[in-house]
């Protein structure tokens, strides 16, 4: 009788039953191997448009991720990062983070803070491909992407390709906008237009997104003057991507001790009037529940 195996060895005798070896034609099942995920059209996208007020801590990042996931969103165009550099984080649950310095803060003596303000930058789902980023200045920055359609199982036909240009936008205060306006909004304004201009000089669709502290539309109660948008965005042929008359509706929201809740209309998505036509699904307004944050995301 042969000695029994030592643990962790392979015993090499000979079965004790005939009927326990395996017949000579018998078939052995193969291992079963999950299909690879077929690419996905990434020439239908859906973008949103958020303020964070932050952006530097990992806890906000990985709530923006997740909300990114659960509302299917590929780009999320976002303001008031407050970062002192450019990151350039990939593979962050599913996104890519490209986040745009903002600009230092200092006291009144002129002595820095430590800490800074505004800043833009975008999420992207990783499945996109992402040709540039520009980062312009601390209140603009343009992603540039270019979106492949999988060509079918036969591969009769050549996959179609798209490409979008989508800038993030934090604007100044509205006071900035006066007649004339300060040196910050006259750069701004100016900066902008430039930009806008070399974007559409691209083929591709185009948005512009982002916490204008501004309204196309003002609200009822709303008796400022100053609307700075609305002459900006009908020079350049620009319209909110909202149906009917949801443009009115706030995105701000403010509340102080002893004082009632007061709300703005700040946020905007704008497309040309032609990509209006075309989009499959206009914007939304979406309560935040886990980003700590004033703003409601527009979608």
């Amino acid at each position: 009788m042969a000695d029994p195996p030592v643990n962790g060895a392979l015993s090499t005798a000979a079965p004790h039953n005939a009927t326990d070896a395996p017949h000579p034609r018998q078939r052995i099942p193969k291992t079963r191997f999950s299909r690879p995920t077929p690419p996905r059209d990434t020439t239908r996208i859906r973008i949103a448009t958020l303020n964070t007020l932050t952006a530097r801590d990992i806890t906000q990042r990985v709530m923006l991720t997740a909300l990114c996931r659960n509302y299917h969103i590929d780009v999320l165009c976002v303001q008031e990062t407050h970062l002192a550099e450019t990151a350039d984080v990939r593979h962050f649950n599913g996104y890519r983070l490209l986040l745009g310095p903002g600009v230092p803060c200092v006291h009144g003596d002129g002595r820095p803070t430590g800490n800074h303000r505004a800043g833009v930058g975008f999420l992207v789902h990783d499945d996109l491909y992402v040709s540039r980023t520009e980062f312009i200045s601390a209140n603009i920055a343009v992603l540039h992407l270019r979106c492949a359609e999988p060509p079918n199982q036969s591969g009769h036909h050549k996959a179609r390709v798209r490409n979008y240009h989508i800038v993030s936008v934090y604007a100044p205060q509205r006071h900035n906008f006066s007649h004339p306006p300060s040196a910050e909004g006259a750069e701004f304004l100016s900066t902008l237009s430039a930009t806008w201009q070399h974007v559409t000089c691209m083929p591709g669709a185009h948005f512009i997104a982002g916490d204008f502290n501004d309204a196309i539309v003002p609200a009822q109660n709303d008796a400022s003057t100053i609307h700075w948008l609305g002459d900006w965005a009908a020079s350049y042929g620009l319209i909110e991507a909202f149906p009917n008359n949801q443009c009115v509706l706030p995105t701000w929201f403010q509340r102080r001790e002893n004082e009632p809740p007061i709300s703005s209309r700040t946020d905007s998505i704008l497309v040309p009037r032609g990509t209006f036509r075309r989009l499959s699904q206009q914007t939304t307004r979406l309560p935040i529940p886990g980003p700590a944050t004033d703003h409601l995301m527009l979608m």
